[in-house]
């Protein structure tokens, strides 16, 4: 998260269309390392709950996505410029690995300690 929101706050100063497309891609391609840990990281540190807390990690991201693109559109129509926008995408980046770094704790959490861990498969 952080080191591609540096790519897209440099996009914001950018005016070139080759630099822009550099800079796009190299924020798209960081991201995607983010991404691949979110649903692993859910299943690994809370595997009875996992569906649950996954799925309330995608009512929140879809919340938020719902607000910015409203906010984005006020942006861009007050300040007639997509820099401003490209920071609002850095902030709220940042303010996600502010919020992971102070909060995040690589301890499991079991709720459901009566089930069995393996499961006897009959075909």
């Amino acid at each position: 998260m952080g080191v591609s929101s540096v790519f897209t706050l440099l996009l914001c100063r950018t005016t070139t269309f080759p630099t822009a497309i550099a800079f796009v891609s190299a924020t798209m391609g960081l991201t995607t390392f983010s991404h691949s840990g979110v649903s692993v990281n859910v299943q690994d540190l809370a595997p009875s709950c996992a569906g649950s807390l996954f799925g309330v990690m995608n009512t929140c991201g879809a919340f938020s996505g719902v607000i910015m693109v409203y906010f984005s559109g006020y942006l861009i129509e007050t300040t007639n410029s997509w820099a401003s926008v490209f920071a609002l995408i850095s902030v709220v980046n940042l303010f996600g690995l502010a919020t992971f770094l102070l909060f995040a704790e690589a301890r499991r959490v079991d709720i459901e300690t009566s089930k069995p861990k393996y499961h006897s498969v009959h075909i």
